[in-house]
């Protein structure tokens, strides 16, 4: 019988690394298995050397590492003349004098990766982590050449057909310390395959690394035809040090900054406290963008509102939801909702 009929890979390497670190190998075993072969005729059916080994490297069990596993191919690619690089926001490749982490991995089912990335700010980073299924990752220190490197990685099966993401860290050299992280990218492509179903006792293959471009870049920058690499190159973005409530918004200068569902408002660098273009003044209380508090001297209450709210607004001095229509004159409306009647009347501010 041979090798491939009985489900085993003819490459000796593999059998003797396997050989070797396997404590399932026992000399009393296999010289008992080796007799018995030798005794039976070595004709169709009979049991060969290389079934001896996997018998004796993993008993009777049909599976090898109780766990079917893949072996992951991940980071940087090289066709031609052209190549993936992976850098940090100046473009500087990483390497051993710059350093950075490459982890592969996947989300969390129903985690919103595109609104979640939009809105990361420093504070939150370890929640986003959080959410992220970290397969395999390694440093940039073995580098060929700064911003290219290709790794391996090896991990059990898990959520077989979610999409794969690579993720960039600067300023580290090891997850460990992903608190001292001070950028971070995050790329994806659709033609990378999803994860796999794992392999045993022989792993699964899973190569990421055939790319030269990433169409799905969520944090950080894509430069083709980068000026400073010979191919294309995937910066990382630095991390905003705003509150996790303002996360997403756009730096105007001077303090300014600017939400899409929020609009325009000046952030006070010595307190909290916000002047908002067409609310005035106001004072958040909170950290989930979904959902926080703010204090409007205009109604002398607090208010209630968030990402998908606004401009909606739960007025707790007049416990009714209030809508506000921001003007480009710098003022606002306001109508207040009557339960009772179920319709939106005029309102101005409390006395």
């Amino acid at each position: 019988m041979s090798t491939h009929a009985c489900g085993l890979s003819e490459n000796p390497s593999y059998l003797s690394m396997t050989y070797a670190s396997s404590s399932f190998f026992s000399g009393k075993i296999f010289h008992r298995l080796k007799e018995r072969s030798l005794r039976e005729d070595n004709s169709v059916g009979a049991i060969t050397f290389a079934t001896l080994m996997l018998l004796a490297l993993f008993g009777t069990s049909s599976t090898g590492w109780g766990t079917p596993q893949v072996t992951v191919t991940y980071g940087s690619n090289f066709i031609g003349e052209t190549g993936v690089f992976f850098t940090d926001s100046s473009q500087a490749g990483f390497d051993g004098s710059n350093p950075g982490v490459i982890a592969v991995g996947y989300f969390n089912s129903g985690f919103d990766v595109q609104t979640e990335a939009q809105r990361l700010v420093s504070d939150n980073l370890p929640d986003f982590l959080t959410n992220f299924n970290i397969l395999a990752s390694s440093s940039f220190q073995d580098a060929s050449s700064p911003g290219y490197y290709t790794a391996q990685g090896q991990f059990p099966e898990q959520s077989v057909g979610a999409i794969p993401y690579l993720l960039t860290l600067s300023g580290i050299s090891s997850l460990n310390d992903v608190a001292g992280a001070v950028e971070i990218g995050l790329f994806s492509d659709f033609s990378l395959p999803v994860l796999p179903e794992g392999g045993d006792p022989v792993p699964a293959t899973y190569d990421l690394a055939i790319t030269l471009t990433f169409d799905d870049v969520l944090l950080g920058t894509g430069i083709l035809e980068s000026t400073l690499l010979s191919g294309n190159a995937y910066t990382t973005t630095g991390l905003s040090d705003l509150p996790t409530i303002w996360g997403g918004a756009t730096d105007l200068g001077d303090n300014w900054l600017h939400l899409s569902w929020f609009g325009l408002f000046f952030r006070e660098p010595a307190s909290e406290w916000a002047y908002h273009y067409q609310l005035g003044w106001i004072y958040p209380s909170g950290t989930d963008p979904d959902g926080f508090w703010i204090w409007c001297p205009e109604w002398n209450s607090w208010a209630f509102t968030g990402t998908s709210i606004f401009p909606r607004l739960w007025l707790n001095a007049e416990q009714k939801w209030i809508w506000v229509e921001l003007l480009d004159t710098g003022t606002f409306t306001t109508q207040i909702h009557d339960s009772t009647t179920n319709q939106w009347q005029n309102y101005n501010s409390i006395d």
